[in-house]
């Protein structure tokens, strides 16, 4: 019981995170906290699974919890490669501009 109730906090501190982090990026208003914002989340989940990796555990919601966080870790560690990439070609589109 103690261990569902753990995940239950981690789990929805994860959603929260996320879905801000999200709503923040879809906002495109400073491109640099956005990449700060998914590099945070992108940590605390990989502490979230990390420390559920530990725990042994049996239950069926919280295997599929666990599955479903490291798909969402994996997603969020695409967008932010996307959302670098896209800052650093960004910037060398501004460079161009500039000299030109």
């Amino acid at each position: 019981m103690d261990e569902t109730v753990r995940s239950a906090i981690v789990g929805e501190a994860i959603k929260g995170i996320f879905s801000g982090v999200i709503s923040k990026y879809e906002d495109n208003s400073n491109e640099g906290d956005n990449i700060e914002r998914l590099e945070m989340a992108q940590i605390k989940m990989e502490a979230a699974i990390k420390t559920s990796n530990k725990w042994q555990i049996t239950d069926t919601p919280l295997l599929r919890w666990q599955k479903k966080l490291k798909r969402v870790y994996q997603e969020c560690d695409d967008t932010l490669r996307k959302c670098k990439q896209c800052a650093l070609e960004d910037k060398e589109i501004e460079v161009q501009v500039k000299q030109s």
